[in-house]
């Protein structure tokens, strides 16, 4: 998670897009991703609550903000319930669900 979110900052599309899961990654435009990334100024990641996602794990959750400001300069919080799924030894992102 916190690399995906530093992807994010970084603007790094691939690494985003390779970290999806594969089955997902078709409901993901590169362009749209990097418009996010760019026009918005990350400021921090909260890891609220995990649960399993350990080495022994092939699956978990990760229930996080993310603050940053829009293009308008307004401070926005990110809530997100994300599931992820680990096959042959790799973590993908499967899908997340928006929190209010």
């Amino acid at each position: 998670m916190r690399s995906r979110y530093s992807a994010y900052v970084e603007a790094d599309v691939r690494y985003i897009l390779k970290t999806t899961h594969p089955s997902k990654r078709k409901y993901y435009s590169a362009a749209s991703i990097k418009k996010w990334a760019t026009s918005s100024k990350w400021i921090k990641l909260e890891v609220i609550t995990t649960e399993k996602g350990s080495s022994a794990d092939d699956k978990g959750t990760v229930t996080f903000k993310a603050y940053y400001s829009n293009e308008e300069n307004l401070s926005v919080v990110h809530h997100e319930h994300s599931y992820f799924v680990k096959e042959k030894g790799i973590w993908f992102f499967l899908e997340g669900e928006v929190k209010e």
